[in-house]
Formats: structure tokens, sequence, C-alpha cells
């Protein structure tokens, strides 16, 4: 990891912890902060959509960044059928998209690994995800600088790491476990870069 990168994500980590006092125990004011919705889900990813909505997964997910950032502005939470298109935030309209087809194709690997039913390790990849997506966020709100996609990359996966590991959360070191099992079953049906 360059010293570019090391800045990035100690400038992301600096930020979450210096707002989490002034934010904590309070919700953004109407506009701001990140704000969840749920798009009617294509007929092959309503159980995934089901899923979700029944654990409450954006919700929480949501509520728990709120409750740490204060943001200047709205970033929609976005779960949707993407046909193929990736989770992933766009900049441009201050977006975070979870996928449904991307939490069903995870189903699958899980369910051909042996984990049936799949529905905890699906959740797991979702909340790690939206953590993820979340530091893409806060970098591109807080204009912090990345020399490269890479180090955007790590400074959002440790920023990711950092939420689901504060405070001592037994489920979030298992969360973690979860994803990295996913990326290896993902990496391993498709060996392609």
């Amino acid at each position: 990891m360059t010293l570019r990168a090391i800045r990035t994500t100690t400038a992301l980590c600096t930020a979450l912890l210096l707002t989490a006092p002034l934010a904590s125990c309070q919700q953004p004011p109407p506009g701001r902060g990140f704000i969840p919705r749920h798009e009617e889900p294509a007929p092959a990813d309503r159980e995934i959509a089901t899923l979700l909505d029944r654990h409450h997964i954006t919700e929480t997910v949501t509520t728990d960044l709120n409750t740490y950032l204060d943001l200047p502005h709205r970033i929609e939470v976005a779960t949707r059928s993407c046909a193929g298109e990736g989770s992933g935030y766009d900049p441009d309209t201050r977006r975070i998209e979870l996928c449904y087809d991307d939490l069903t194709e995870d189903r699958r690997l899980f369910e051909q690994a042996g984990d049936t039913p799949a529905d905890e390790p699906v959740t797991a990849v979702a909340r790690e995800t939206l953590y993820h997506e979340a530091g893409h966020a806060l970098i591109d709100t807080l204009g912090l600088p990345t020399p490269d996609d890479r180090a955007e990359e790590d400074a959002a996966d440790r920023f990711a790491q950092l939420m689901l590991l504060r405070d001592g959360r037994p489920d979030g070191e298992q969360t973690l476990l979860t994803a990295a099992r996913a990326y290896d079953l993902a990496a391993a049906a498709h060996p392609e870069p």
C-alpha cells in the first residue's frame, strides 16, 4: 500500500471517528444522510429482495451510517435489479446501488459450496457491500484524494472493516470472513480477471 493510499484510508477513518460524537443518536436532517430506497425486483430476484426486506438490511445499514456520520447532502441507497451492471456507487447521482442479481449469484455460489440455506451468508455479503460502497461515497463527499482506483478500493474496504468491527461487534468478524469467502467463490467460478 502506498503512502497516499494510507493517508486516504486514515482520512476516511478519521472523518468517521470525528463525526461520531456529533452525529451520535441523531437522524440526519431531511434531505441529508443515507436514504434507503427499494426498487421492484425482476422476477428472478424476488427471493433475494424478500430476504433483504425481511432482515431490514438496507434500513439497518443506513441507520447505522447516519448514526455515525453527518453528511452535507443526501446519498440514496437503492436496492434493485441491475441486469448485470454490478453493485456500486455513482458520484454523479450520489447513489449507492446494491444489485439483487449480484446477491442472487452469491446465493447460487454459496449453495453450490454446501451452504444451504444461504440466507445468512447472503445477508452478510449485502451488509459488507453496503458499507464498502458507503466508503466510496465518503471519499467522494469529503473530496479525499486517491492516487488510483486500487487505493480507493483499499480505503473503501477498510471503511467497511471499521464499520463492521467497531465496538467489538461479534458478528462483524464473521461478516467480513463471509464476504471474503464470497470473493473466493466468485473468483473460482469466474477465473478471468
